[in-house]
């Protein structure tokens, strides 16, 4: 059996050369647990907006399902050690990092108005929003900004000469 690539080796020796039979290339164990992680991710924040939200709303639904989308397709990807895995698992890390910072902003922003405009009733529904920002910041802020920590780290380690 062939001794298998670094994920970037592989990735980006399939598209410079544009080989579709590039060596498949492994995942370390951390990117076994990226790839389960990223599904798991996915599927909490598909139930959250598809099941825990009571109403529709295009603004919210659009994103989710394509995040949603990205976490499942890289997750998987990294799981089947594909050697495009890495880009997908970049592409979906800085979506989730844009996502997620758009959405504390906003959310701090909310929770701000609230606090400030109506009273008691505005400071409990900025407690509610702050609850919703401290639940929010680990799956979209910490965890891509670690993937992407990691892929580059993977990705220079690679293109090192010497290694």
């Amino acid at each position: 059996m062939p001794e298998y690539n670094d994920l970037a080796d592989g990735a980006g020796q399939a598209l410079a050369t544009g080989a579709s039979n590039a060596e498949p290339a492994t995942t370390s164990t951390v990117g076994l647990w990226f790839g389960l992680g990223n599904i798991v991710v996915a599927t909490i924040l598909l139930w959250a907006v598809f099941g825990g939200l009571p109403t529709r709303w295009y603004v919210v639904d659009v994103p989710a399902v394509l995040l949603g989308t990205l976490w499942l397709v890289s997750g998987g990807a990294l799981l089947v050690r594909l050697p495009i895995s890495l880009v997908l698992l970049r592409v979906s890390a800085m979506a989730g990092l844009v996502v997620g910072l758009l959405a504390v902003a906003v959310l701090s922003l909310s929770a701000a108005y609230l606090s400030g405009t109506l009273g008691n009733l505005g400071r409990g529904g900025a407690l509610t929003l702050t609850l919703v920002i401290a639940l929010a910041v680990p799956y979209f802020l910490l965890y891509p900004s670690v993937q992407l920590l990691w892929v580059h780290a993977r990705s220079s380690r690679a293109h090192r000469p010497g290694t």
